[in-house]
């Protein structure tokens, strides 16, 4: 009877993945693809790989507040999205049994975050008055995380990993004009930290 030898785990590989993004206060669905290559050595392999994942959800505030010096009192609707999570990274692991692969990966992971504002008078001198604006900027910060690959032929794998990330502080502010010369701003500081937990099918090339 043939033994049942893995080929090799080197070469280009395309694949998909999806799972769960863990905030602080929420969790998040998520899927997108991913692209890498490897090489091996006896039973070490390295590589890099790259991923971009979609992730729908956003956070909404809402609060009110009093302009100086018009003394109107003011509602301000903000809703912040960070759809977009892409990743970097590079890995090594050590196959330890035949087709059963774990690695441990570091790199760099970058975001968009993005804030719209809302700004109404509701009470005052400027009651009704209505102003809008919204705030752009990409995130990069790093991330490592850990996985094994099982191969299920010489060309699939299944691949459960976890990551987690940090991106550095960021400020974004947005003022709204209301009333002619009475200008309102809301600033959001976001740190942005969370963990992957996802499941992938990849595709090799050699």
């Amino acid at each position: 009877m043939a033994q049942d030898v893995h080929s090799s785990w080197a070469g280009f590989y395309l694949g998909i993945e999806g799972g769960a993004n863990f905030l602080t206060d929420k969790t998040y669905g998520f899927a997108g693809l991913r692209a890498g290559y490897d090489l091996e050595f006896e039973r070490f392999v390295v590589g890099a790989e790259v991923t971009a994942d979609y992730r729908p959800g956003s956070t909404n505030n809402n609060f009110t507040w009093v302009g100086v010096p018009s003394g109107t009192l003011y509602q301000t609707s903000t809703t912040t999205m960070a759809d977009f999570i892409g990743m970097t990274t590079f890995h090594i692991g050590y196959e330890i049994v035949n087709r059963l692969l774990p690695y441990v990966s570091g790199g760099v992971a970058f975001s968009p975050i993005e804030m719209k504002t809302a700004f109404s008078g509701l009470i005052g001198p400027n009651a009704g008055a209505f102003g809008a604006n919204s705030s752009t900027t990409w995130r990069t910060g790093w991330v490592v995380g850990s996985g094994v690959r099982i191969a299920l032929s010489d060309h699939w794998s299944l691949e459960p990993q976890y990551r987690y990330y940090s991106f550095p502080k960021v400020t974004l502010f947005t003022p709204g004009y209301l009333g002619g010369a009475q200008v309102a701003s809301y600033t959001l500081s976001d740190t942005g930290r969370g963990s992957l937990v996802s499941l992938a099918a990849n595709y090799r090339f050699w």
